[in-house]
């Protein structure tokens, strides 16, 4: 069995590899046999990058000229302009299949661009007034119909991206009922377990895993926004997520690496959060600070143990908590000259130390 992986991974592997050779934890030939099972995947196709800028580059080029002269158009021709462009280019993507599949796909990816701003477009033209998630939704339709027929990473890609538009659109719900909050709340979140569920089956590159991985906190923060969630109550539970990513890094299949990545950066940021006391005053208003202060030094404890265990991502939450305190302390004290310089002393440090851990072959999290 291969495991395609980054060329830098398997340099980091290799490093691990040797230093248990040297421990004589394995032989030499073991090693080898061990190193033959990853393989480095393909590199960057400069044919499809140009395609896919140039798809970019000719859809906002119509859209800039449709909507430029919008204002002239009556309605009719409008929506006759966007179904003609979508149909015409998804069209012409098709006849170039056979001989120019590279252009046939940027083709495709035009009429998606086209299809997304007709959306909103139509709105303005009709004076519909649907909330932005809704586009956001039909547009993510349009991609996964598309995605069904071509299996294109790019495609889930756009897709993962779309969702994620939604739910930040989403945060702004002040005009939405509960009801029509709760059903596209189901829509998006049903999009968000067939994007997991495409990475883990279908797509398993390590952008793909990264963007589910992030799709999920946003949904569940989505959520919160809506009901109003103490953001303790949030912060514990992004925490939580983000321990659960890193105790079970195998349940995207082939990206344990990344989803530890995604799963330290979680907890980390979800901690730095709880470092604050005001996290803790609207729970508990005369305990705040003592609360915030007593889950720091656990927090650091925590992090140190990581970084002793190999995580050396770690090492840059302690910095960002130290920074924290330094400039919580002295940024009204001392000359700003010489705050500016020893705190980027600290991280200068805290970057050699890095740098020491990932040439020893303990940087986990590459």
């Amino acid at each position: 069995m291969k495991f395609h992986v980054t060329k830098h991974y398997k340099e980091a592997i290799a490093g691990q590899m040797r230093q248990f050779e040297k421990e004589g934890i394995i032989s030499n030939e073991q090693r080898s046999q061990m190193m033959d099972a990853y393989e480095v995947r393909a590199g960057i196709n400069l044919t499809r990058i140009v395609s896919v800028v140039g798809a970019v580059l000719v859809g906002l080029g119509i859209l800039t000229y449709i909507a430029g002269n919008w204002s002239y158009l009556s309605p009719n021709m409008r929506l006759f302009i966007i179904t003609f462009g979508i149909t015409a280019v998804y069209l012409t993507g098709l006849k170039l299949d056979v001989g120019y599949p590279k252009t046939a796909k940027a083709m495709r990816y035009i009429s998606l661009f086209i299809f997304g701003g007709g959306l909103f477009l139509t709105d303005q033209t009709y004076h519909l007034n649907r909330p932005v998630a809704f586009h956001f939704l039909i547009w993510a339709t349009g991609i996964i119909i598309m995605l069904y027929s071509d299996k294109d990473d790019l495609l889930l890609y756009f897709f993962q991206a779309i969702l994620m538009a939604t739910a930040f659109s989403l945060f702004d719900t002040y005009r939405m009922t509960d009801s029509a909050f709760a059903a596209y709340f189901a829509v998006l979140t049903a999009g968000v377990f067939l994007s997991v569920r495409l990475t883990r089956h279908h797509f398993n590159s390590g952008f793909s895993v990264t963007l589910s991985l992030l799709q999920i906190p946003l949904l569940v923060l989505c959520l919160f926004a809506k009901i109003e969630v103490e953001a303790l109550y949030g912060s514990l539970l992004m925490l939580a997520l983000g321990v659960i990513y890193m105790l079970k890094p195998d349940w995207l299949k082939g990206g344990a690496v990344i989803v530890t990545q995604v799963g330290l950066a979680v907890a980390g940021f979800s901690g730095f959060v709880l470092t604050f006391a005001d996290t803790f005053e609207g729970v508990f208003p005369k305990a705040g600070e003592s609360l915030a202060i007593g889950f720091t030094i656990l927090m650091l404890i925590t992090l140190l143990y990581l970084v002793k265990k190999g995580y050396a991502g770690a090492v840059a939450f302690i910095a960002l908590v130290i920074l924290r305190y330094y400039f919580d302390t002295f940024y009204d004290f001392m000359p700003k000259s010489m705050f500016f310089m020893v705190g980027g002393g600290i991280l200068i440090g805290f970057g050699i130390y890095l740098e020491a851990l990932r040439r020893k072959g303990l940087q986990r999290l590459e």
